[in-house]
């Protein structure tokens, strides 16, 4: 046994070094071989004797020192055994090891935290609410996962990343983007095979492929759906190469935006003071800390979350504050002028979202506004500039 693996086994098993006055050490030492009850470091200074044993032989070496004629005396003890003793009769000690011991065996390979990085304009709530509709979320394990399918329906679900993959580093789970208009970070094209297809209606204005082979050249229409950057590239030998393809594909698109406000419309407004329910949360399990039982009505609910943190994400692991707020419906009326206004405002909402993922308005090429009896619609057609790109997966067969 090495010296570090003998000091491990000293601290957990416990070990005592005494000493021993008057009779026959020599003797005590036979006695002690003959017993097989080892002793280490035994030396003589003066007319004293030293050594030590492991701490559970200790008592049957007491026999052995009246024999030999000695009497001994402890000196030191060291292990884990008696750091622990003195907290023998304080049950939450035992408890509360056995609980960490138990949580580090369960929650060992699991994701405790998922953070999301590369983002400027898409906010990471979006993009970690997507991933926990696709299995990605704490408490899950990665290894379960298939990560190229997950890849692929990330995507899908987020048309505003071009690229996207989940990095473990630890218990952390690391979602890395990036948004259309960054120059992708380009991977392992040799493995992860795709194409970059049209995701709506457009005339290209630019061509930027990074990967792959173009489709498409600038001042072509194209269609959804329609081949802009294939995976599949012809190489100077004659041969088919399978690659993950990547790039932009800037287009002029066509975008109408519908804003409908009706005269009379409801909506929950507040009718009541909140209603505090705390709970503690382990991983995605939410504890209850509170004794009444189910509300009835709507309410609006607000979260303060008291997580421990080190400044770039929290644990999820402490207590949330809950706030519900009873609503009620109530019925708002507008006058033409406050619909019309109304209607604006969400307009501009939705650009200011839309510009957010990248979408550049040229032009506005045709504005309509319908009155009815019971509301405003505000129609507005415009010309639009954005990288038109989704990525699909390239299935490639044997026969390829």
């Amino acid at each position: 046994m090495t010296l570090n693996w003998l000091r491990l086994w000293r601290f957990l098993t416990g070990y005592v070094w005494f000493s021993g006055e008057g009779g026959f050490p020599e003797r005590l030492l036979t006695e002690a071989a003959k017993s097989h009850l080892p002793l280490s470091d035994s030396r003589r200074e003066g007319e004293s004797f030293f050594a030590g044993c492991p701490a559970r032989d200790y008592r049957r070496l007491r026999p052995l020192a009246r024999r030999a004629c000695m009497r001994l005396k402890i000196r030191h003890k060291s292990g884990l055994y008696f750091r622990l003793f003195p907290y023998r009769k304080r049950i939450g000690v035992p408890v509360g090891l056995t609980l960490a011991v138990t949580l580090l065996v369960l929650l060992s390979g699991r994701v405790w935290v998922v953070t999301a990085e590369g983002n400027t304009t898409i906010p990471d709530g979006e993009i970690l609410s997507a991933m926990e509709a696709l299995g990605v979320y704490p408490g899950c394990r990665l290894s379960s996962l298939d990560m190229e399918w997950l890849r692929t329906e990330a995507l899908t679900r987020l048309p505003q990343v071009s690229y996207l993959s989940v990095n473990p580093t630890g218990c952390v789970a690391r979602v890395a983007v990036t948004e259309r208009g960054q120059t992708p970070f380009i991977q392992d094209f040799k493995q992860n095979f795709s194409n970059m297809v049209a995701a709506r209606d457009g005339r290209i204005l630019s061509v930027e492929v990074y990967s792959g082979q173009a489709a498409v050249i600038a001042g072509q229409g194209v269609t959804k759906g329609m081949l802009l950057i294939g995976g599949a590239v012809e190489s100077a030998s004659g041969n088919t190469v399978f690659r993950r393809s990547a790039g932009r594909v800037i287009a002029e698109t066509t975008r109408e935006i519908s804003i409908t406000v009706p005269f009379r419309e409801q909506k929950q407004l507040p009718a009541g003071d909140p209603i505090f329910r705390p709970v503690f949360r382990f991983l995605t399990w939410d504890i209850p800390l509170f004794g009444h039982g189910a509300l009835s009505g709507d309410y609006l609910v607000t979260e303060y979350h008291h997580l421990p943190h080190n400044g770039s994400f929290s644990l999820p692991i402490g207590l949330i504050s809950r706030y519900y707020t009873p609503h009620k419906t109530t019925v708002l009326s507008h006058s033409p002028e406050a619909a019309a206004a109304i209607a604006d405002q969400r307009l501009k909402e939705q650009k200011d979202a839309l510009t957010s993922g990248g979408v550049t308005f040229l032009s506005e090429q045709h504005k309509t506004v319908q009155k009815t009896d019971r509301g405003i619609t505000l129609t507005v057609t415009y010309l639009c500039k954005e990288d038109i790109t989704r990525e699909i997966p390239l299935s490639v067969t044997e026969n390829s």
